[in-house]
């Protein structure tokens, strides 16, 4: 029986489930490879049935990319491309494509458009894209790039990698792919954010994007529902929330009487976003330690706190006045904040200068209509201290893990070993000191 008999043969046995299929493919495998070590062999046979070969080419059974008899056929890479749908999905293609670029000596098999929209439309291969990519000559790399687009696959990806082509393309080249298909990258990013930060040095483009933020404000709060997103939010009633972050941000703007362009985003870490308008903090955070305290002096003065609930999980919104943070807070100054809340009965153990700045005006609420919210409404217990920090003093800008001291008495007696166990090392130090200042003047 000859090579293409026993291929067919093969081919048309009947299979009942996964391992019947696995069985057959390994005899296929077996039948290829002795087909291929005779001395003496040709393609005429593979070639025109080559969808035979991609059929039962699989993670297992991936090794004829070796043989480099197949390249010297003319018409490999045509019948490839032809026949590539009846390759079976997999990360086995990875490994497929850089053999066959290895063996044959060429990236031709990148040539063919079958085989570009093979790879962006199969599953598993938007996870090794960067991979492709890398084994492409620059023409490829673009055309790849553009059937991505066009699909409306991932255009992050195509963000996040489409400067690995200047080894190869220059920089102009570059910024007209970006420009000459910058309304595709607005419509389709899944974060606007994002797109601004890619090109943040490229002015041209940046005016662009601006441009369509002041015309489309709602790509705002899309953005921020799915930087939330990767915060693991509840995805129900998303809508809902829109809707309010729209009017929130709308007002916000109006306030600061400032573009919607001018609005910026930061992923402060894997539970909260900071939004930043002008000079409001608009802040996201996956609930809190301590839903509810003191209202008092010694935190930055809230617009807003409130939490959500959706589906059995929470998360609180806040807004606040924007201050100055600086890396060069000292432990004493940190330490003057620590005697203010102990001084009011409070204990604030989240201590560290990333947690506090400078007050840019007086801690009050600055709005352009009079607005003094309840401390009900702010979710606060009621106030204590009735002093007003000034603009240049020191505030603690995220207001959590702020404890009664009545609540927490057992843990602050320093002799009581659940004192090293439940503070952190800074508040332990901070409350020692306290303590022994406290018996001092006790003493006088």
């Amino acid at each position: 029986m000859d090579l293409l008999s026993k291929m067919v043969e093969l081919d048309n046995m009947f299979f009942q489930d996964e391992d019947e299929l696995a069985s057959i493919n390994q005899k296929f495998d077996k039948l290829i490879r002795s087909y291929f070590e005779m001395p003496e062999n040709n393609t005429d046979t593979i070639i025109p049935n080559i969808s035979i070969l991609l059929k039962h080419t699989d993670e297992n059974n991936n090794f004829w990319p070796i043989y480099t008899e197949l390249y010297d056929n003319p018409l490999f890479f045509q019948s490839f491309a032809k026949n590539i749908n009846n390759l079976k999905s997999g990360y086995y293609l990875e490994k497929l494509f850089s053999d066959i670029c290895k063996f044959s000596g060429t990236t031709k098999v990148f040539d063919y458009d079958e085989v570009l929209e093979y790879l962006v439309k199969d599953k598993y291969t938007e996870i090794v894209w960067i991979k492709y990519i890398d084994m492409m000559d620059s023409n490829q790399k673009i055309r790849f790039l553009n059937l991505i687009r066009k699909e409306r696959i991932n255009i992050d990806f195509i963000l996040a990698n489409c400067f690995n082509l200047q080894e190869l393309l220059t920089r102009e080249a570059i910024e007209d792919y970006i420009i000459s298909n910058i309304d595709d990258f607005i419509k389709q990013s899944s974060n606007i954010f994002t797109l601004k930060e890619y090109f943040k040095n490229l002015p041209n483009i940046l005016i662009r994007i601006n441009k369509y933020i002041d015309s489309n404000h709602l790509i705002i709060s899309k953005s921020i529902i799915n930087s939330i997103k990767k915060l693991e939010y509840p995805k129900n009633n998303q809508e809902n929330f829109e809707v309010v972050l729209s009017m929130l941000i709308d007002e916000l703007v109006s306030n600061e009487q400032i573009n919607y362009s001018d609005i910026e985003i930061n992923m402060t870490g894997s539970t909260s976003i900071v939004i930043m308008i002008k000079d409001k903090v608009l802040k996201i955070s996956k609930g809190r330690k301590c839903e509810s305290f003191p209202n008092n002096p010694y935190i930055i003065k809230p617009l807003l706190r409130r939490k959500f609930i959706f589906q059995d999980e929470e998360f609180f919104v806040e807004i606040t006045e924007k201050a100055k943070t600086s890396n060069k807070i000292n432990q004493e100054d940190l330490y003057h904040l620590y005697k203010g809340f102990r001084e009011l009965g409070l204990v604030w153990t989240d201590i560290s200068k990333n947690n506090v700045g400078y007050l840019k005006r007086d801690n009050i609420i600055h709005w352009h209509e009079e607005l003094n919210p309840s401390d009900e409404v702010l979710n606060f217990e009621p106030s204590q201290g009735n002093i007003i920090l000034k603009k240049g003093d020191l505030v603690v800008i995220d207001a959590d893990y702020i404890y009664k001291e009545e609540d927490i008495k057992d843990i602050l007696n320093i002799d009581n070993p659940d004192f090293v166990i439940s503070l952190p090392f800074l508040a332990q130090i901070f409350e020692t000191r306290y303590q022994e200042e406290q018996k001092k003047l006790n003493l006088k």
